[in-house]
């Protein structure tokens, strides 16, 4: 299988992680569901959405797979991924207890009370540092899977974000990348990064699984 992955995508060089050896790579911020209202009038969107699969996420709001989950129900469709190993997976995801949501972020102590300005309006200020846990997946054929978890914008509680990171030089034509039999390690850990992601995306992954089977099993 091969997906375009030029859009909304950045090229970084990697000076922070000792093992990519600061290689130029594409930054692909991944997803596996979508609201459809919110992307009904992107056609290119719309074509990696599984419409004919939705589920309830676990606030009870309506998701459609989308983007990994397109990709995930293609490779089992030619076998990349067999429905016994899905079930594996399955299987062993069930049983995931512990999060990476539940990692604190660390708060430090780096400069206590000062002032911008020497007048007596001035606010005094305690400068602390917020430390966010990070996390890398490598997978065998040099790509690599990133989770950041980042504080909610408008909640309580922490966010993960997972990025999918793929070295230019893996590029067909500057532009494609391609998932086949050899690589299929990098959509199994794709998934399982999720999985450990939080409880909410856990919920999800395995909400996704069951309604691919369940379109699988109709054709």
């Amino acid at each position: 299988m091969e997906f375009l992955v030029e859009k909304s995508r950045t090229n970084k060089e990697n000076k922070d992680c000792k093992n990519c050896k600061n290689i130029c790579y594409i930054e692909w911020q991944i997803t596996y569901n979508a609201d459809k209202s919110s992307i009904k009038k992107e056609k290119a969107k719309r074509e990696w959405l599984i419409e004919d699969c939705k589920y309830l996420d676990i606030k009870r709001k309506e998701r459609i797979p989308y983007e990994l989950s397109y990709i995930l129900y293609h490779a089992l469709r030619i076998e990349i991924l067999t429905a016994d190993r899905l079930r594996e997976l399955y299987g062993f995801i069930e049983k995931i207890e512990k999060f990476l949501d539940e990692i604190k972020i660390e708060t430090e102590l780096e400069e206590s009370l000062f002032k911008l300005g020497n007048s007596d309006n001035d606010l005094t200020f305690v400068k602390l540092k917020m430390k966010y846990p990070f996390f890398i997946v490598f997978n065998r054929d040099n790509t690599f899977i990133e989770i950041h978890t980042e504080k909610q914008q408008y909640a309580y509680g922490v966010q993960p974000m997972i990025y999918f990171c793929i070295p230019i030089d893996l590029l067909k034509n500057g532009k494609e990348y391609v998932i086949s039999i050899e690589n299929k390690e990098v959509l199994e850990n794709l998934i399982l990064s999720f999985a450990y992601a939080s409880k909410n995306h856990k919920y999800d992954i395995l909400e996704i699984v069951n309604c691919i089977n369940g379109i699988l099993s109709e054709n």
